[in-house]
């Protein structure tokens, strides 16, 4: 079964999910924390999970979410405390079905930031990190498989239905969702399963969401069930699922033709998708049913989408401009990935594997203490001059970084013809490089003329009309660096007059 975890000053912890206890005709709304009674049966309330009706009304109908129950069970009849209600019956115990895929959504109805999430096996939840709390929305398959909250709202998907809560109100200190039509709700029919939910740019009177299908995306504007409107947005452009993010204003997705962005455009008022990856598409169109997670990595500004073959795809993007993309490997397969902020601050990011562990990414120097390997092969180029020859010594490499480096340069010659003589044998590089900053170091514990940046040069020979640079690097041990730029040192000697001489 799913068990929820949660770090403590003791170490993880196992949080307890409790108990539910229904409830009808409620007439005066109970507070969280308080004591529910019956005859001699008590127990302390942790939410109140209202599903329809109102306490003023005295249609209150929902869940009580409780703690451990002393000195029996509850049974169907009226009940006390802070409020009053009728209980539908005893109290049953929360558990959790195997075999879900969490998701989770950040929403603040006004009461501080809480957890709401679905996992595709069970009923969506809330949680705050103190107390779990199921949420029945009343559909006849209760087991969402996407959430998002927006404009006051909470959005589940479920298959290829869309709904969402009434505007949630504030009773007693705790958010109510009412999961009526009569109440403000609203469920929305889809062509395909919902892939990926996203908030789009808005301000306080306006918004919009993204709803990515399979092979479309649509548009819900609107700020409630009284003005929501899906409209289309994108026939021919849809979403994997897991691999929306927002990234700098920019929501980001993985679909069938590669990584799409949606922008706002500021002259219409709407918006316009743009495919990100056509440069690499053979290498996307290999993968584009392996998505299997997707994270950011906001330090960096880079999107990233992993895929069940064991590959990733980092993208850069800086104020809404693409600057590189490039494939990475794992030798652990991600599976689900989440990324976010540590009490310091500090940007981290986890994924799960297929073997059962977690693992934390932009730590160490390994995979777990297996080598890294790396490499570049960059394009071919022929400094400005195509059909001259050229001798080539040298190229000076301009390496940043902050500790020792090494890593290996080839290179391939006249588009890498047999008839000429390559660089078959990798030159070894090294450097070594440290941070030394004056009165931020510690004494006796700092290398003197400490510097972060240098120029390294390898010798180059041969005679061709271009030039294509190997670099590769494998170890445990040495930190990252950072290749700033690449000197060549050529001499010209005249056109070709034809095949290689």
């Amino acid at each position: 079964a799913l068990v929820i975890y949660k770090s403590s000053p003791a170490g993880w912890v196992v949080v307890p999910l409790g108990f539910e206890v229904a409830f009808t005709a409620g007439t005066v709304a109970y507070a969280e924390g308080s004591t529910l009674t019956q005859g001699g049966v008590t127990a302390t309330i942790r939410r109140v999970a209202l599903q329809s009706g109102s306490w003023g009304s005295g249609t209150a109908a929902g869940r009580f979410i409780v703690g451990s129950v002393s000195r029996g069970s509850f049974a169907a009849g009226a009940a006390a405390g802070t409020g009053a209600a009728t209980l539908s019956g005893a109290q049953t115990a929360i558990t959790l079905l195997p075999g879900g895929r969490v998701q989770t959504d950040v929403g603040n109805f006004g009461l501080g930031p809480r957890l709401y999430g679905c996992d595709g096996v069970n009923r969506g939840f809330e949680f705050d990190g103190t107390y779990y709390a199921p949420i029945s929305t009343g559909m006849a398959q209760d087991m969402p498989t996407h959430v998002l909250t927006h404009k006051g709202h909470l959005f589940f998907a479920f298959g290829d239905d869309l709904m969402h809560s009434s505007i949630a109100s504030r009773t007693n200190l705790y958010p109510q969702f009412n999961w009526t039509a009569a109440g403000g709700a609203a469920q929305y029919p889809m062509e395909s399963p919902v892939a990926c939910l996203l908030r789009q740019p808005g301000d306080q009177s306006s918004g919009a969401m993204s709803i990515s299908l399979q092979s479309s995306t649509k548009m819900l504007y609107g700020n409630s069930a009284a003005d929501f409107r899906v409209v289309d947005f994108e026939e021919s452009a849809g979403a994997k699922a897991y691999s929306g993010q927002r990234l700098g204003g920019q929501a980001l997705v993985f679909g069938d033709i590669g990584v799409f962005s949606i922008g706002a455009a500021q002259n219409f008022g709407n918006f316009t998708p743009s495919s990100m990856t056509m440069p690499i598409r053979p290498w996307t169109q290999i993968r584009r049913n392996l998505c299997t997670a997707s994270l950011v990595n906001r330090e960096k500004s880079q999107y990233r989408v992993f895929f069940s073959d064991g590959q990733g795809l980092y993208l850069t993007i800086v104020n809404g401009k693409l600057l590189g993309m490039l494939p990475v490997g794992f030798p652990n397969k991600v599976v689900c990935a989440s990324q976010g902020d540590s009490p310091d601050g500090t940007e981290s990011a986890f994924f799960g594997s297929d073997n059962g562990y977690v693992y934390e990414m932009e730590r160490g120097t390994s995979f777990d203490g297996a080598p890294v390997p790396s490499y570049l092969t960059f394009v071919i180029t022929s400094q400005g001059a195509m059909q001259t020859l050229k001798n080539y010594r040298s190229a000076s490499f301009e390496i940043q970084g902050a500790s020792y480096s090494a890593f290996n340069v080839t290179y391939d010659i006249g588009y890498g013809s047999a008839d000429l003589t390559q660089g078959t044998d990798a030159s070894p590089v090294t450097v070594n490089l440290s941070n030394v900053y004056w009165d931020a170091f510690t004494w006796d514990s700092f290398t003197w003329d400490g510097r972060t940046l240098a120029p390294i040069s390898v010798d180059f020979y041969g005679s061709a009309e271009n030039i294509a640079i190997r670099i590769e690097a494998t170890s445990a041990l040495y930190n990252q660096f950072t290749i700033n730029s690449i000197l060549l040192r050529f001499k010209p000697r005249r056109g070709m007059r034809g095949g290689h001489s």
